[in-house]
């Protein structure tokens, strides 16, 4: 993952490890590797939806993260970052609606195309 957004002096590079759980391969657990090693205790992150595309390739995945302290990251990641803030909140407001009241999005940070764009990448 590399962090290059507007404001940094130089890239941010970390590398990301961790264990696939073969029998559910969207039960991941990972934590960074810092000078070639792994840090524990490895974090709960479980990709728990995704869309396809017509030709069956992947256009979007949803995945939630245990980060501690009460604490979590719900991502939508994309194989595009032209998405409004709108429509970033309607696809947030389905996955809602398929597990209501299992997140707590009052305090949600999107990045819309536009803070994207703001950023260089």
């Amino acid at each position: 993952n590399t962090d290059i957004c507007t404001g940094l002096k130089q890239p941010f590079v970390i590398s990301i490890g961790g264990e696939i759980d073969p029998e559910n391969p969207g039960n991941m657990k990972e934590n960074a590797i810092i000078h070639g090693h792994q840090l524990k205790n490895l974090d709960p992150n479980m990709v728990f939806h995704i869309e396809r595309n017509n030709d069956g390739a992947i256009d979007v995945v949803y995945t939630y993260a245990c980060l501690g302290h009460g604490l979590f990251s719900f991502n939508v990641l994309t194989r595009t970052s032209d998405y409004s803030t709108e429509e970033i909140e309607d696809r947030i407001s389905a996955i809602d609606e398929m597990v209501p009241g299992t997140f707590k999005l009052e305090k949600m940070k999107i990045t819309n195309s536009t803070m994207y764009a703001d950023c260089d990448l």
